[in-house]
């Protein structure tokens, strides 16, 4: 230090001092953490409501949340594959695996909002009770009878995935590789991300259902368009590739477009049957779009291999 000035007047003549970068705030913070929360909330309704605080930035999570399932689902096919083998090109222990897991955790909301949506669509609420006084775990035959049909659909699907035929890109694309599964795991990965991504769609059209009170937990965020359309077109570029065997790209857009159209009329009618979406129909939106994009798969897999 110079004789003759103080460490003020140093500060003074070298300028202001040097500006520390900011820390965030313990608030941002806990809002970025809670966002996976919500997400996962979302995903698994049975862990409680969405923090309304995080569920903008959690309608962000789903379709990662969603390729995560079905990165689980994939690992889980090929265990049961290796362990139990097939019979005759079917895989249906494999197959079973899924559907367990699907049935019991990942997909629970999704078979139960599919039944509730069935059996509230006539307008009259099983045993002639008021809406409000309807037991929440009651359903009635229709919805019974419905939850039947697509659980058994379900497990039809999984277990209708062709093998298909195993190959790689071999121009620039083969450094890739790594990210280029099996034919017969690609759809077990894209099913999920669909119907993570029917949810949001679900969210985005139309109000709340009076009967519903406020906004459905963790679904404000999907309210812009933006988000909507950004993941969607997440989903359809991968679709695109994992479908494009020999630069088919095109069969994949199909796939996607058909079930935007499928999954838009049906959140269009449910929300005008019911004022607005309900938290039943958000999810059977849900297995909609999952369900017709395996069909969809299916049918296209000829053209696919």
């Amino acid at each position: 230090m110079p004789a003759g000035h103080t460490p003020d007047q140093n500060r003074d003549r070298q300028g202001a001092a040097p500006a520390y970068p900011s820390r965030p705030s313990p608030e941002a913070g806990d809002r970025e953490a809670a966002a996976p929360l919500a997400a996962l909330r979302l995903l698994l309704p049975a862990l409680g409501e969405a923090p309304a605080a995080a569920s903008a930035r959690g309608v962000h999570w789903l379709v990662p949340g969603g390729l995560l399932i079905g990165l689980i689902y994939a690992a889980l096919y090929r265990s049961s594959w290796r362990v139990f083998g097939e019979v005759e090109d079917v895989r249906l222990i494999p197959a079973l695996a899924v559907w367990l897991v699907d049935v019991t955790v990942f997909g629970l909301a999704m078979f139960l909002g599919v039944a509730r949506t069935v059996d509230r669509w006539p307008g009259k609420p099983p045993g002639g009770l008021p809406q409000a006084a309807t037991p929440a775990s009651r359903l009635g035959t229709a919805g019974l009878l419905a939850l039947i049909v697509v659980l058994v659909v379900k497990l039809v699907l999984w277990t209708a995935i062709p093998e298909g035929i195993s190959g790689w890109p071999a121009d620039w694309r083969r450094h890739f590789n790594f990210m280029y599964p099996r034919p017969v795991f690609r759809p077990l990965i894209l099913a999920p991300m669909w119907g993570r991504w029917g949810l949001i769609l679900a969210g985005s059209i139309a109000r709340t259902a009076p009967q519903e009170g406020a906004c459905l937990p963790g679904l404000r965020g999907a309210r812009s368009t933006l988000t909507v359309m950004g993941w969607f077109l997440v989903n359809l570029a991968i679709t695109a590739i994992y479908c494009g065997r020999q630069r088919r790209w095109m069969i994949g857009c199909i796939i996607g477009l058909a079930i935007l159209g499928v999954t838009y009329l049906f959140c269009v009618a449910s929300a005008r049957r019911f004022s607005g979406h309900t938290r039943f129909t958000v999810y059977a939106a849900a297995f909609l779009a999952e369900a017709a994009f395996l069909i969809f798969y299916l049918a296209a897999s000829q053209r696919i291999y």
